[in-house]
């Protein structure tokens, strides 16, 4: 198969030596990857026409026409210049700088490649040698990981409670893509910064999921996030996570006409009696309604019915729930225990 390409279907910034020259056409590149992609198909050889050399300025069209598809596509190239007639052959010419290659054609009039012609040739090939030598140097000193572009942790973390009673376990948990051989740090934010408490690094085999578990010894607000590292990796935090970390403690049961139990908030942050289940030795158990305590203030649960206070909340039962001795219960809607006091004698 044979191909004939006119020089003006390169875009003017390429190949603007000719008698029609075209905004939009393609580029050089796209042009020589055309030409490989026909060698595969049988391509034999090809020409190039329509080349002007009257308006070559620089001969960058006569570089494009002539050296590039016959050096980087492989297959033989024969340029036709394109003679000017009319208007066009009053405007002079240059015949040292026709840009074309005495051996495979002849310059019009019978002119033959210049000293300006044959330096620009040389150049292309000192050029394409240059770049070649130093791409292959640094293909050799650098790892084939370093040709790679990194790749940047996607994350889906989660814990198991936003808010939770001191002394329960926090745990930190999710997925990470990609995962094996990702180096994973757990954070805390301080005052001073984010501060590393865990590192551990994902086996080859692993699908990404990763689990933290950490103690709660003290209340407060706490904010953790998971810190993603490796090889051919972006380091990457995975969003934030904040937990309140919340005590309260039963001081006193009060049986009787108005009985009431008196739970007080001794941590550092608010804690809110939604859903909590306050229950007895013999398993009945009270639903606590929607009430905010503060840090360091009590309130007490009547298990009658009665307006709510900033210090009293009602349950609106009638039946009596505590008798003179008895252990009450408190736990979170999720199950976890808030506080637990035996008594005798009703205190």
């Amino acid at each position: 198969m044979h191909v004939s390409v006119d020089i003006d279907v390169l875009d003017a910034s390429h190949a603007l030596a000719t008698g029609t020259p075209e905004a939009g056409g393609l580029t050089s590149r796209e042009l020589l990857g055309i030409i490989r992609g026909l060698k595969s198909a049988g391509l034999v050889g090809a020409d190039i026409v329509e080349v002007a050399p009257a308006y070559d300025h620089a001969e960058r069209t006569a570089v494009a026409a002539a050296n590039r598809p016959r050096l980087r596509a492989g297959v033989p190239v024969r340029v036709a210049v394109r003679r000017l007639t009319g208007r066009e052959a009053e405007r002079p010419r240059d015949a040292t700088r026709c840009p074309m290659l005495a051996s495979e054609f002849a310059c019009p009039g019978g002119h033959s490649p210049g000293a300006t012609t044959r330096a620009v040739v040389m150049g292309e090939f000192l050029r394409i040698g240059v770049a070649g030598l130093v791409a292959g140097l640094v293909w050799a000193v650098l790892p084939p990981a370093a040709w790679a572009a990194d790749v940047t942790p996607v994350f889906d973390i989660v814990v198991n409670q936003i808010a939770l009673p001191r002394g329960e376990q926090l745990r930190l948990f999710g997925t990470v893509d990609p995962g094996p051989g990702t180096s994973l740090t757990l954070r805390r934010r301080t005052a001073w910064g984010w501060t590393d408490l865990r590192t551990r690094t994902l086996p080859p085999d692993s699908t990404g999921s990763f689990r933290f578990r950490l103690p709660t010894a003290t209340t407060g607000r706490r904010t953790y996030d998971v810190l993603a590292s490796g090889p051919g990796l972006t380091t990457t935090p995975s969003g934030d996570r904040t937990v309140r970390v919340f005590e309260a403690r039963i001081r006193s049961v009060h049986p009787g006409a108005l009985e009431y139990v008196l739970v007080r908030n001794v941590g550092r942050v608010p804690v809110n009696l939604s859903g909590w289940r306050l229950s007895d030795a013999s398993g009945t158990t009270l639903t606590l309604p929607k009430h905010a305590v503060r840090p360091g203030r009590a309130v007490r649960v009547y298990t009658g019915r009665g307006e709510d206070t900033t210090h009293r909340v009602y349950v609106g039962t009638r039946k009596r729930l505590w008798s003179r001795s008895d252990t009450a219960t408190i736990v979170t809607r999720t199950g976890l225990r808030v506080a637990r006091r035996q008594y005798t004698g009703g205190c």
